[in-house]
C-alpha cells in the first residue's frame, strides 16, 4: 500500500509541478522514479493518465477525475498522520519527582510550574521530602 500512496503522491506532484523533472525534485527523487512511478499507476490503471508533449503536461480526462479523488484521499491521510504525529510529540501523563525539600522549592517547583504550562497533557506529582527515596520501590520517575 505504501507504493501505491507514492505513486498517488507522485502522479499529484507532477500535475501541481507541471513537470516529471519538477515532481522529482520536489518529493527528492530521481526522475527515473518519477517516470516509474507514473508508469505503474497508468499500468494499474489501464488508462493514460496525464498528457505528455515536449511543451506541457496536462491530465487526460480519466486522469482530472483521479486527480480530484487523490486529493481527497491524500488530504484525509496527512491529516490523520498529522494528528498521529502531534499526539507523539506533546508529553502526556503523571510524572512523579521527589527531591528534597529545599531543593524543591528552590529548584524543581518552578521548573514544574513551566513544564505544566507548557504541556497540559502531563500531569506532575512533586513529593518533596529531606529522606532518602526508592525510586523503583515507589513508582518515582525522577
Amino acid at each position: 500500500m505504501l507504493d501505491d500512496l507514492n505513486e498517488l503522491r507522485t502522479f499529484r506532484a507532477i500535475l501541481m509541478e507541471g513537470s516529471l523533472s519538477a515532481a522529482a525534485r520536489g518529493l527528492g527523487v530521481t526522475l527515473a522514479v518519477v517516470s516509474k512511478r507514473l508508469a505503474t499507476l497508468e499500468g494499474r490503471a489501464g488508462v493514460r493518465l496525464i498528457q505528455r508533449t515536449t511543451r506541457a503536461l496536462s491530465p487526460t480526462e480519466e486522469g482530472a477525475r483521479l486527480l480530484i479523488d487523490v486529493e481527497r484521499a491524500l488530504e484525509a491521510i496527512e491529516a490523520s498522520e498529522e494528528r498521529l504525529a502531534g499526539g507523539r510529540d506533546e508529553p502526556a501523563g503523571t510524572l512523579r519527582v521527589s527531591a528534597p525539600i529545599a531543593f524543591g522549592r528552590r529548584c524543581v517547583v518552578p521548573a514544574a510550574g513551566t513544564l505544566a504550562q507548557r504541556y497540559p497533557r502531563l500531569a506532575i506529582s512533586l513529593d518533596l521530602d529531606d529522606r532518602v527515596v526508592d525510586l523503583v520501590g515507589e513508582g518515582l520517575d525522577v
